[in-house]
């Protein structure tokens, strides 16, 4: 099952307020004759953490306070900051110039590649991202608008079917360009986040696409020093 991880949640979640939950041949069977009240604690979205994990591994200093369920696919994210050299096993992002390439089945955490990819670009070398197809059926294709938006400010991507082929190097961009965002709160967010390695502040449209998932998102990017033009 495509998401697996975030039917796990679902289901989870249900469980917490006693309705019955079985899995059977691909389908979900709910039985909510015994729901009950209960209080329930909602942990941060790992989703909506990424962009500004990725800021603090573009070098950009400030603190984050969440606590995020590991039953999050996209908590996975963390795992794989670690894995390239951001950071450290107590999450202490690093000041280092070795980031490693990385080659990811993405498959279980679709929402986070874009900001993935971002990062890969500023590795030493050759990093693959698989298995994407589902990508292009979110609000834009997002496997192409990723590569458009990153490869316009400077990196070098290509693309391979459901793949994406991310040639890295560690370089800051130059910046001061119109970027296309698609009406997509995603492909927004990652043309942020990516202008905080620009020496000039890009110039971007759909500001108002983040309100489908962040509605704060423009007010905590200023907070860590990000700057941003609409067009």
């Amino acid at each position: 099952i495509p998401s697996f991880d975030y039917v796990l949640l679902t289901i989870a979640v249900l469980k917490c307020f006693d309705i019955e939950c079985n899995l059977e041949d691909n389908a979900i069977y709910v039985d909510a004759r015994k729901a009950k009240y209960t209080e329930l604690k909602i942990h941060s979205d790992a989703s909506s953490l990424a962009p500004f994990l990725a800021a603090k591994a573009l070098g950009y200093k400030f603190e984050i306070k969440a606590e995020i369920d590991k039953n999050q696919a996209d908590s996975i994210f963390i795992d794989i900051l670690k894995q390239m050299g951001f950071c450290d096993s107590k999450l202490k992002f690093l000041n280092t110039k070795s980031i490693k390439p990385i080659s990811l089945d993405c498959d279980n955490f679709p929402d986070i590649v874009p900001f993935i990819a971002l990062l890969c670009t500023q590795a030493n070398g050759t990093s693959v991202l698989k298995n994407l197809y589902r990508l292009k059926n979110k609000e834009s294709d997002r496997i192409n608008n990723t590569v458009k938006i990153l490869n316009a400010l400077g990196a070098n991507i290509d693309t391979d079917g459901n793949n994406m082929i991310i040639h890295g190097k560690k370089e800051t961009w130059e910046g001061g360009l119109d970027i296309e965002t698609y009406n997509d709160h995603r492909m927004l967010m990652l043309a942020a986040i990516a202008s905080l390695n620009c020496k000039k502040t890009n110039r971007l449209n759909n500001c108002n696409a983040v309100n489908k998932s962040y509605p704060k998102f423009w007010e905590d990017f200023i907070k860590i020093g990000g700057k941003y033009e609409c067009m």
